[in-house]
């Protein structure tokens, strides 16, 4: 991982539901490896990522991680 996955991995860890943990690091080192090897994509992260960290997030940070991603997917050009 990289500084910034690194950040980003600790922020969403600290933020998810505690029976959750697992299955947020499975997804945060999934799309990390998408990233690393050039397939990360706007539609995996709209379709895939977002969606699967909504459903795992506490529900009163869940505005708070949304408009992360929401960012970050701003920035994704293709």
């Amino acid at each position: 991982m990289n500084p910034g996955q690194q950040k980003f991995h600790a922020f969403i860890l600290e933020r998810v539901q505690a029976d959750q943990k697992a299955t947020a690091a499975r997804l945060l080192a999934e799309s990390f490896q998408k990233q690393d090897d050039r397939s990360f994509d706007k539609t995996y992260l709209v379709n895939d990522f977002m969606p699967s960290m909504r459903a795992i997030v506490k529900p009163e940070h869940l505005a708070e991680v949304e408009a992360i991603m929401e960012a970050f997917a701003g920035k994704i050009r293709k």
